[in-house]
């Protein structure tokens, strides 16, 4: 008959069973229980009075309970058909089972050496698995009837039945093994289970991989398709193959761990593509993250021009006598934890180091779906346009991920993140990683300081992580006033944290609502008393957390401003939105966001060693009306992020301006002190809604306001009465530069004009008069005086003044050969013409000055009359 037993993880498995077996099997489960019983009547009579002879009527209950139990416990029969091969990197152990174990706890375990053995006795463990590891029941999340499909030597694929199970050996050399297989507790090592297979060790040429195991659609009609890998655990962590990192303890060597690909209806297009990582809850599973689930709609995951990868946060763990599925919190576990460990877990000693197995696989997988990986990848992603989304503890660790490695991702989703530390996490102690609390030391060096970050610094939404990058990739974080989910719960403590976020300067966009923890209830009012949707979501969903708009509007590759402390009303400076202190669901505003309707102009980012600049604005012509600023004007404080070639020098003075876009003056301008981070942010910036106008906002470690020392001015000018006159300013800074030239007539030295293009009265005619170069023609009057103002988006200068003086004229006379009239040249003929002119008294030609007005004729012919002829002659008129 066919049995569809339930094990501790709640996992159902499809196994062949005759009567006998299915007796046995309800006998063993029977026992198992009842084996709890007896180990918490043990516990129940430790607490009590020592020698007390209600303790000690308990304890020998307990006793005889628990020997009965091991009189009583069938044994279990032995792994057969051993096969073993090497394929793709990988040594695969496979074998059959005639039945499941008698306790969910049971574990089967993985020996080799060097030649043939009769026992185990004198072979090296290499992996010990529970059922669900070694048939692959994560995988049934997805597909109920699901079974491992393992690569074959020849290029084929084997998939295993339902009584088999699998182990993977990572080789680091090139060889050969004995392999056995036993239950835990037997050491006899036979022909039927026992195998020997030769490999070889090439990470270049055949690296360890990710191995295709099904496709199925989603109820959305999405093709989803799971991958498995094996991990390679090892005592040393950090002795890692060139292809595949360590991604687990010694403990759990050859375990498989699943992740999904999705992609759009309709099919993947061709690429590059676009790329989403989605990171599931403590409480939930990968398969629950796949686009196309209509009751994580509220996810907003599907991509149309990409894909969706849903990894799996899960390990296998004893506790007493349960068998638990349970999270690392996307980060990993204790290097020495003991996942078999029969008793009432404990913490893990202080001296423990939290390795990061689980973000190192996340990595690893994130690099052969972008095809970076020592293996090829099916895929051809645009490694600028790949978004991260989290629920929960996803969204814990969508922050430490993104933390540690920001220059990968475009934007960073955080939905309901646990980031209330105060609250007991699941409910029960993390033998894990130990209380968050405890800040047990992980692998992860400290930034820019010694030693290594601890657990709680990690879960930390405002401790920098990566070693190389200050910056996050964009952040949007959701919280919800009705949570009580754990470490995700609302209170005051969630408040404090929030408020951290924001006060950090580091960009995060924060949104509240009243919706409760789970997705499913995100969009649905089922509180019999007050209200508990998430108004973000329903009935008007925001487009500022889809994937979709992430990858299309984003970049990993760009800078972008960073907004904190932003203020909706202007009225009210420093008064933000509120949503409340904590302790009350109903205090403050029901829904809102700190900087969220902020948006910016992307292609408008200077990014210069010494400067930076963007135009930003509230959004006003957002497609989801939920996204449009309600005011429309905001007081915030900004601060460039992620900027490639602008990062200013802790300690250095960094200025900043802001001025409408259009508008040549400065409407806000300051001076800070970049930090020890290099971090200066513009304060107190006031930025208007799109609709009334956006704001150009610069950041500068040198002055950009011109001054003296910046502008050249005009000089002095003479020209003859009929020539034109050029006078020319240049002004070096931040352009544009806007210039307004002014005039002084001779006689009012100390009253200044704004000049106009045309002609003005006793100055002449006009051109280039709001331009860095002035051309005057029919100069009206020697002597004025003209200078320019110079204004940039910092300032204005004046600049001083010059004189433009006109020469004396009508010193061409002559023509060529002696031809009367001017010729447009001085020759020597004037001067003869003029000679020949004053000696036969031709008061017409010499006559050109009187003794008292210089220039003016006086009816005779004087020696004045040579000598201003001469001096106009030299000077050119």
């Amino acid at each position: 008959m066919t049995m569809r037993p339930v094990d501790l993880t709640g996992e159902l498995m499809t196994v062949n069973m005759t009567r006998s077996g299915v007796l046995l099997y309800t006998a063993a489960r029977a026992l198992e229980l009842l084996g709890g019983v007896a180990q918490r009547l043990l516990k129940l009579a430790a607490t009590m009075t020592a020698g007390g002879a209600r303790s000690n009527r308990i304890a020998s209950f307990a006793l005889a309970l628990l020997c009965g139990l091991v009189a009583a416990t069938p044994a279990q029969a032995q792994p057969f058909n051993v096969r073993t091969w090497f394929a793709k990197g990988q040594v695969f152990v496979v074998w059959q089972f005639p039945a499941p174990p008698a306790f969910a706890a049971s574990t089967v375990e993985i020996y080799a050496s060097p030649g043939a053995q009769a026992s185990t006795t004198n072979m090296a463990r290499l992996g010990r698995l529970f059922l669900p590891e070694y048939t692959g029941a994560r995988l049934r999340s997805l597909a109920p009837a699901a079974t491992l499909r393992v690569p074959t030597p020849v290029g084929g694929i084997y998939t295993l039945t339902a009584n088999e199970g699998v182990f993977a050996y990572t080789p680091r050399a090139n060889g050969g093994l004995f392999f056995a297989v036993v239950n835990t507790g037997s050491t006899a090592v036979s022909v039927a289970n026992s195998a020997t297979t030769a490999f070889s060790y090439n990470p270049a040429a055949d690296p360890v991989r990710p191995h295709l195991q099904f496709t199925v659609t989603t109820t959305g009609g999405n093709a989803a398709t799971a991958f498995v890998v094996w991990a390679e655990g090892r005592t040393d962590y950090n002795n890692s193959r060139p292809d595949v990192p360590v991604m687990a303890n010694a403990a759990k060597n050859g375990v498989p761990h699943v992740f999904v690909i999705t992609g759009p209806v309709g099919g993947v297009p061709a690429g590059p593509l676009t790329c989403a990582f989605a990171l599931h809850g403590g409480g939930g599973n990968y398969q629950l993250f796949l686009p196309g689930v209509p009751t994580r709609a509220d996810l907003s995951l599907s991509l149309n021009n990409g894909i969706v990868v849903t990894p799996d946060d899960t390990i296998f763990a004893r506790n007493e006598n349960s068998l638990e599925e349970t999270t690392t919190a996307w980060f990993g576990y204790h290097d020495a934890l003991d996942p078999f460990f029969p008793g009432v877990r404990a913490a893990p000693p202080t001296t423990a180091t939290i390795a990061n197995f689980t973000q190192r696989r996340f990595f690893w997988i994130m690099d052969w779906v972008l095809g970076m990986g020592a293996a090829a990848s099916p895929y051809t992603i645009d490694p600028t346009r790949v978004a991260i989304v989290g629920h929960s503890n996803g969204g814990r660790g969508t922050s430490h991920l993104t933390r540690l490695a920001p220059e990968r991702f475009c934007a960073a989703v955080l939905y309901n993140p646990g980031f209330n530390f105060a609250m007991s996490e699941n409910g029960h102690l993390d033998y894990m990683r130990g209380d968050v609390a405890s800040n047990l030391a992980t692998n992860i060096p400290r930034p820019n300081a010694p030693g290594n970050l601890g657990m709680l610094e990690i879960f930390t939404p405002t401790v920098r992580i990566s070693p190389t990058r200050r910056d996050l990739a964009l952040t949007r974080a959701f919280f919800g006033k009705r949570d009580t989910a754990g470490a995700a719960t609302w209170n005051a403590n969630m408040r404090a944290a929030v408020d951290s976020m924001d006060d950090s300067g580091l960009g995060y966009m924060i949104f509240w609502d009243e919706r409760e923890h789970e997705v499913e209830d995100w969009s649905v009012e089922n509180r019999p008393v007050g209200p508990d949707t998430g108004q973000w979501v329903s009935p008007v969903r925001t487009r500022r957390a889809s994937c979709q708009y992430l990858v299309d509007t984003y970049r990993s590759n760009r800078s972008y401003p960073g907004f904190f402390q932003a203020d909706a009303d202007a009225a009210l400076s420093g008064q933000q939105l509120d949503p409340g202190s904590g302790d009350d669901p109903y205090g403050g505003d029901a829904w809102g966001t700190w900087g969220g309707y902020f948006d910016w102009e992307s292609g408008t980012v200077i990014d210069l060693p010494t400067r930076w600049e963007c135009t930003v604005f509230a959004s006003a012509a957002a497609a989801a009306s939920i996204d449009n600023s309600p005011a429309t004007t905001y007081t915030t404080s900004v601060t460039p992020r992620k900027s490639a070639l602008y990062n200013p020098a802790p300690g250095s003075t960094v200025y900043w301006y802001a001025r409408p876009v259009g508008g040549l003056f400065v409407t806000q301008q300051g001076t800070v002190t970049a930090n020890a981070n290099g971090i200066a942010p513009a304060t107190g910036v006031t930025v208007t809604r799109e609709d009334v106008s956006r704001i150009r906002i610069s950041f500068s470690t040198v002055p950009l306001c011109i001054g003296t020392g910046s502008l050249t001015s005009p000089t002095s000018v003479q020209v003859c009465p009929t020539d034109e006159a050029t006078m020319n300013v240049s002004a070096t800074g931040s352009g544009p530069f806007l210039f307004r030239w002014q005039y002084a007539l001779a006689g009012s030295p100390g009253v200044w004009t704004n000049l106009a293009n045309g002609t003005s009265p006793n100055v002449g005619t006009a051109a280039g008069s709001t331009t860095s170069n002035l051309t005057l023609s029919a100069i009206a009057t020697s002597g004025n005086r003209f200078r320019c103002i110079v204004t940039n988006a910092c300032g204005s200068v004046t600049s001083n003044e010059a004189t433009l003086t006109i020469r004396a004229g009508a010193s061409d006379i002559a023509g060529a050969g002696g031809v009367v009239g001017p010729d447009g040249e001085l020759t020597a003929d004037d001067i003869i013409r003029f000679i020949n002119a004053f000696t036969v008294n031709n008061m017409s030609v010499a006559d050109i000055t009187g003794p008292a007005t210089p220039g003016t004729p006086d009816g005779e012919l004087t020696a004045d009359d040579i000598i201003l002829f001469i001096s106009r002659f030299i000077t050119g008129c």
